[in-house]
C-alpha cells in the first residue's frame, strides 16, 4: 500500500487487490468510520488541511467477514509560502523575506531565470547575491517536507544603479604609540556614515562609528603591526588603507658595573657594562660641595641628562680639584630610559708631583735629575754610595714573554698580574701582564713583551697612578716601550691598532741622555679650520683608538691637528680624534 497524488488537500492510497475479495474499507482524514468504498485499488482521501500528517487505514471483506486493517502515515503538502517582501536592496543584492507555511520543513529558493533550486533549512529569508546593478529580477521560493515541495511563490524587485566609489579614508597616519597601543587617525570620507578598522587584536573587520580616530590595545612591545581602516555608507565599502607601526620596546635594562677611574688630576673615566635593550646611554653629573654651578661635572649643563651615544665608557674631563661628584648613567631607547646608577668619585687636589715610598721602602723620586749618588738615601744604594744590582723579580713564565734592556744598577722591577695592578678599569679591559718599576731610573730603558696587546703605563708620581698612553713600537717581533720613571706599564689585550716601527736604542750601556726620535718635517698645522661632520662619527682618544663618544651628524668643530686620515677637534670642552673622510672641512687645514 502506498501514498500518491498528494496536495494540500488530498491523499491518494493505491493498493494491490488480493483474492476472494468482495470489497474494501478505508478510514482516516476526514472520514469518520470505516467506509465501503467497493471492489477497487485506489481512493483518494479528500477535504484535507494542508501540511497536517494524516494516518489512513484500509481492510478487506468477503463472505467470512473482514481481514485485518493495514495502515500508512502521510502528510499533505503545505500551503505555498505568502507574505513575500523584498528589502536591502543594493547594486549587487537583494533580501526575499516569506511567512513560514504550516508543516513546512523547509525551503528552495531561487532566481526565475535559474536552472536549479538552492536548498535552505527551516528559514523565512535570502540574501541573493552577486547581482547585476540597475537589474529586474524574479525571487522565487517553495515550501517542502516529507511529502514534497508545493508550488513556487514569486515576488519582483530591481537592483540599485551602480554608485560611485565611496572614497577611502584619507590621511592615515598614527600617533601615541606606547609598548602595547598604536593610536590610527584618519580624514573622513565624504557621504560616508561610519568606518571600520582591523589590525592588532582585531582579526576582523569592526565596525567604530562616525569617527576619526581608533586606538588598538592590547598590542605586544616592539612588534610590528598592519593596521587598516575603510568607509562605509548604507550601500557602499570603499577601498581599505592600512599603515605599519611598530610599538615602543620596553625600556633598557639598568647599567650595571659602573666605575669611576682617573685619568688625569682634572678627568675621570666612566665605564659601565651594556644594558640589554639600549641604544644609547645619557650621563648626568652633579657635584657634592659647595663649588660654583660653573665648576661642576662639565658634561653639558648641570641637571640635564647628555646622550653620550652608544658607548661604554666616557671620559669627563674640566673637574674642579679636590671635589667629590655623583655621576648618573642610564641606558635608554625608544621607550624610554632605564633606572639611572650611580657612582661617587673625588678628584685630586692641585697636580703635585709626589714622593711616594713604594714596595721595600724604596724611595721614588720624579724630579728631572735622576743621578744618584751618597747623599741619597735608599734600599737601592749600596753602603759604599754605589747603586744595587737590578733585580728582576718575576717567575720564569713570567720573563719568557717580557723582556727588559739595560737594566742598570739601582732599578727594581717586579711582574704583577690583575691584582698587582689594582686597577678595575684596566682589569676589565683584560690586564695580561704589568711591569712594576721602582728604585732609581736613569734615563731610557726598554720594556718589551713577546705577546701582542697595547700599553698603558700608570705614573707612580701621583696618587692614586695616573694612567697615560704610551708609543708603542715593535723590535724582533716583540711589542715594546721606553721608561723613564717609576710606576706601571701594563700589557692588555691586544685592539685593532698596531705598534709603529721601533725606535734606536743603545744596545748596552745606561743612556747618558735622553734619546730623541729622528727629526721629521713638521706638517702644515690647521689655521682657523672647522669640520663638520657629514655622518654620525666615532670620536676616538687617539688616531683609530678607544671610542669616547659619537658626535652627531652636521655637528661643527674647531680642528686643532691632523694625521692621515684623521683631525684632532674639540668638542664639549674636550679634543680627540674623528675620521676626515665623512667631514666638510672650512679655512686653512693643512
Amino acid at each position: 500500500m502506498v501514498t500518491s497524488g498528494i496536495t494540500q488537500t488530498g491523499i491518494t492510497l493505491t493498493w494491490t487487490k488480493s483474492a476472494g475479495v468482495a470489497s474494501y474499507e478505508v478510514d482516516g482524514g476526514a472520514l469518520s468510520d470505516w467506509t465501503d468504498v467497493g471492489d477497487v485499488a485506489t481512493y483518494t482521501f479528500a477535504s484535507l488541511t494542508a501540511g497536517t500528517s494524516y494516518d489512513l487505514e484500509l481492510r478487506a471483506k468477503n463472505r467470512g467477514g473482514d481481514s485485518s486493517t493495514v495502515s500508512v502515515s502521510a502528510s499533505t503538502l503545505p500551503v505555498v509560502p505568502i507574505g513575500l517582501t523584498t528589502s536591502g536592496i543594493t547594486q549587487t543584492g537583494i533580501t526575499l523575506t516569506w511567512t513560514k507555511s504550516a508543516g513546512a520543513t523547509s525551503y528552495d529558493v531561487k532566481l526565475s531565470t535559474a536552472n536549479s533550486w538552492t536548498a535552505l533549512g527551516d528559514v523565512a529569508t535570502y540574501n541573493f547575491t552577486g547581482l547585476t546593478a540597475n537589474t529586474q529580477y524574479t525571487l522565487q521560493v517553495r515550501a517542502k517536507n516529507s511529502s514534497g515541495a508545493t508550488a513556487a511563490a514569486s515576488s519582483t524587485a530591481r537592483t540599485l544603479a551602480q554608485q560611485p566609489a565611496l572614497a577611502s579614508p584619507g590621511s592615515v597616519a598614527t600617533s601615541g604609540i606606547t609598548q602595547n597601543s598604536i593610536t590610527l587617525n584618519w580624514t573622513t570620507s565624504a557621504d560616508a556614515s561610519s568606518y571600520e578598522v582591523q589590525g592588532g587584536a582585531l582579526t576582523s573587520w569592526t565596525d567604530v562609528g562616525d569617527v576619526a580616530t581608533y586606538s588598538f590595545t592590547g598590542l605586544t612591545a616592539d612588534t610590528q603591526y598592519t593596521l587598516q581602516a575603510r568607509a562605509k555608507d548604507s550601500q557602499r565599502t570603499s577601498a581599505a588603507v592600512s599603515v605599519n607601526a611598530r610599538t615602543l620596546p620596553n625600556p633598557p635594562g639598568q647599567p650595571s658595573g659602573l666605575q669611576a677611574s682617573l685619568t688625569e688630576p682634572d678627568s675621570v673615566e666612566v665605564e659601565w657594562s651594556p644594558s640589554a635593550g639600549a641604544q644609547s646611554y645619557e650621563i648626568l653629573g652633579t657635584a657634592n660641595s659647595d663649588d660654583p654651578v660653573g665648576q661642576a661635572v662639565a658634561i653639558g649643563a648641570l641637571g640635564n641628562w647628555m646622550n653620550v651615544g652608544n658607548v661604554n665608557s666616557y671620559v669627563i674631563s674640566r673637574l674642579s680639584p679636590d671635589t667629590e661628584y655623583t655621576v648618573e648613567v642610564r641606558a635608554v631607547n625608544l621607550g624610554g630610559a632605564s633606572t639611572p646608577s650611580a657612582v661617587d668619585f673625588r678628584t685630586q687636589a692641585d697636580r703635585q708631583p709626589l714622593v711616594v715610598v713604594g714596595r721595600g721602602g724604596l724611595s721614588q723620586d720624579n724630579s728631572d735629575s735622576r743621578e744618584a749618588s751618597g747623599a741619597r738615601t735608599g734600599g737601592a744604594l749600596a753602603a759604599s754610595g754605589t747603586l744595587s744590582p737590578p733585580a728582576f723579580n718575576c717567575t720564569d713564565a713570567e720573563k719568557a714573554i717580557v723582556s727588559i734592556s739595560p737594566q742598570p744598577n739601582g732599578l727594581n722591577v717586579q711582574c704583577v698580574g690583575p691584582v698587582g695592578v689594582g686597577s678595575p678599569s684596566l682589569t676589565q679591559r683584560g690586564i695580561i701582564l704589568g711591569v712594576d718599576v721602582w728604585g732609581w731610573v736613569r734615563g731610557f730603558f726598554e720594556v718589551c713583551f713577546k705577546q701582542a696587546g697595547d700599553l698603558v703605563f700608570l705614573d707612580a708620581a701621583y696618587a692614586p697612578r695616573l694612567q697615560s698612553n704610551v708609543d708603542p713600537y715593535s723590535r724582533a717581533g716583540m711589542i715594546c716601550s721606553q721608561v723613564d720613571r717609576a710606576g706601571t706599564l701594563v700589557l692588555l689585550r691586544p685592539s685593532s691598532t698596531s705598534p709603529t716601527a721601533a725606535p734606536t736604542l743603545a744596545a748596552t750601556a745606561i743612556p747618558t741622555a735622553i734619546p730623541t726620535a729622528t727629526p721629521r718635517p713638521a706638517p702644515a698645522q690647521p689655521s682657523d679650520c672647522k669640520a663638520t661632520t657629514t655622518d654620525p662619527l666615532n670620536f676616538r682618544a687617539s688616531p683609530g683608538g678607544r671610542i669616547l663618544l659619537t658626535l652627531p651628524a652636521l655637528t661643527t668643530v674647531n680642528v686643532y691637528d691632523r694625521q692621515s686620515g684623521w683631525l684632532q677637534v674639540e668638542y664639549n670642552g674636550r679634543r680627540g680624534w674623528i675620521s676626515s673622510v665623512y667631514t666638510v672641512q672650512t679655512g686653512v687645514c693643512g
